[in-house]
């Protein structure tokens, strides 16, 4: 008998070219992918003008525009672990989906989407994601992985 994963759980940063081809085999096969190491693996994304920009409108933390764009990556959800914070978070990601479903702000969400994406590399999954702004965080890049089918 196969049982087939329900949710892989990985780390989600750019030296691992935040799992684009992983990503898009979880979400071919209908399986979850949880960000795992969200926070602390990302400081160049946690500085993102899309991060900031949507922090800023929504009144937010970075850390929760952070959250809120990874888990708009679709078929991606976030593993927050924290003890200390998660009731912000919660709440946090509340104000943001408000702030996304006003009509007035539709455009502006879909563009600071669409930068995040680049940044990611999931606009262009051929390509490696921008480099980062910090260089002590971009530069190395793992080989791409092949996944085998279940």
């Amino acid at each position: 008998m196969k049982i087939k994963p329900a949710v892989v759980q990985n780390r989600f940063y750019r030296d691992t070219e935040y799992d684009i081809p992983l990503r898009q085999f979880c979400r071919e096969k209908g399986i979850v992918y949880q960000s795992f190491w969200t926070l602390s693996a990302n400081p160049a994304l946690l500085r993102h003008p899309s991060v900031a920009t949507l922090a800023g409108n929504a009144n937010v933390s970075k850390e929760v525009g952070l959250y809120a764009m990874v888990m708009a990556l679709e078929g991606t959800v976030v593993c927050n672990g924290t003890t200390t914070h998660m009731v912000e978070d919660v709440e946090g990601l509340a104000k943001v989906k408000e702030w996304v479903e006003r009509e007035e702000n539709g455009y502006q969400w879909k563009d600071l989407l669409k930068h995040f994406k680049d940044a990611t590399g999931d606009n262009n999954p051929e390509r490696m994601p921008e480099e980062s702004a910090d260089p002590k965080i971009g530069g190395k890049s793992l080989p791409r992985h092949k996944y085998r089918e279940m």
